[in-house]
């Protein structure tokens, strides 16, 4: 099994640091030929997440060179990153807190580094996510009123766009995974699209 040394450890953390990765994990990939693979969770499609990525991928193949870096989009369909990192396909993985969450409960990855977002406020300690219906549900005007009905969402392993809204629901007396209606769509924009169309 191949693993990095302590300084490529430290140099890499410093450089994801300033990269800043919204949550990388360590996994290791067993079988790979000098080349560390990045898993990224690509919860807008792979494309979107090859064009936010691939600088990222650059700027480690520049600066860490003779190492070698590859960024592997993976999707909320069919889990593959989660599937990726549980068969030690990827080295390192790019993903929100609530997946991280799951995967390191799961024995699979040890955390890094993340990322702390800041504002002219100061650093953010909140995370939020954004529940929307189309603009003639004038019956659905809180989480309570999400009962009996059918919700569509990007994956279970979302932060953003599930575990909050769970969180928030369950507050208000609705565990809308027993109270409602939840479909996968294993992609954020599929779900704006799916409300648009009154699916």
């Amino acid at each position: 099994m191949k693993t990095p040394s302590k300084q490529f450890s430290r140099f890499f953390v410093a450089c994801m640091l300033i990269l800043t990765a919204p949550f990388l994990c360590y996994a290791v990939n067993t079988a790979h030929d000098n080349t560390y693979t990045i898993g990224v969770l690509a919860y807008k499609g792979k494309d979107a997440a090859v064009q936010r990525w691939s600088g990222h991928e650059t700027y480690l193949n520049q600066h860490l060179a003779p190492l070698k870096f590859k960024i592997i989009p993976l999707s909320y369909k069919d889990d593959e990153l989660t599937k990726a990192v549980i068969n030690r396909q990827v080295d390192f993985v790019i993903t929100n807190p609530g997946h991280y969450t799951e995967l390191e409960f799961g024995g699979h990855v040890s955390r890094m580094t993340t990322r702390r977002m800041s504002s002219p406020q100061g650093i953010l300690d909140q995370f939020g996510g954004t529940a929307i219906t189309r603009p003639d549900r004038t019956d659905i005007n809180n989480y309570a009123d999400l009962a009996g009905k059918t919700i569509a969402i990007p994956s279970t392993s979302s932060l953003g766009g599930w575990q909050v809204h769970l969180r928030e629901a369950i507050a208000q007396g609705v565990d809308l995974r027993k109270d409602a209606s939840i479909i996968e769509l294993k992609n954020h924009t599929k779900v704006v699209e799916a409300i648009l169309a009154g699916e």
